[in-house]
Order: C-alpha cells, then structure tokens, then sequence
C-alpha cells in the first residue's frame, strides 16, 4: 500500500477550489509580509537587523580565512588534467 503525498490528500478532503482558494490566501499573505518588510527596512537603512548582518561573530571570519588563501586561485588552473575542453576534444579547444 503506497502512502500518499499532503497535497492529494488534502485535496481529496476539501475539493481542488477549496485548495487553490487556500493555497492563495496563504501566498498572498506571504507577498503582503514580505512588501511590508521591504518597506519598514527602507525607512530604517541603519538599524538592527542592518548591523546584525553586518557585524558578524568572530569565528565567521576565522572559518572564511582559508577560503581567502590567495594560492588558492592560481594553483587550480595548473592541476593536471584540469582542461575538460581538451579532454572531450571540444571544437573551441584550439582557441586556448
């Protein structure tokens, strides 16, 4: 027996207009909500949630450090067997 899915079953329940009139309301409430929010951040540019994305903890910015190694960039290209373009014998290969 295959258990079936929350969309159909609620379907089945309360009928197809009943769910697109449900599922409608839900989503413009959600497009309401995110208009409002939108424009209580435009009157206030520099308030708390600005700079709680701003200023982020401490260990955020250790955890990222390898990521900024600047050999990271250069020695990718210059692996062996990097170049796909050769190796599937791409017509735009010859170009490099």
């Amino acid at each position: 027996m295959q258990r079936r899915r929350f969309p159909s079953v609620a379907i089945d329940q309360r009928g197809l207009n009943a769910w697109k009139g449900i599922y409608s309301l839900r989503e413009s409430s959600a497009f309401v909500i995110l208009v409002w929010g939108y424009g209580i951040a435009r009157q206030d540019p520099g308030g708390v949630l600005d700079k709680r994305l701003r200023d982020e903890p401490m260990f955020v910015a250790l955890l990222m450090l390898p990521a900024m190694n600047p050999f990271w960039s250069p020695s990718a290209g210059c692996q062996p067997g990097r170049n796909q373009k050769a190796q599937v014998k791409h017509s735009d290969a010859s170009s490099q």
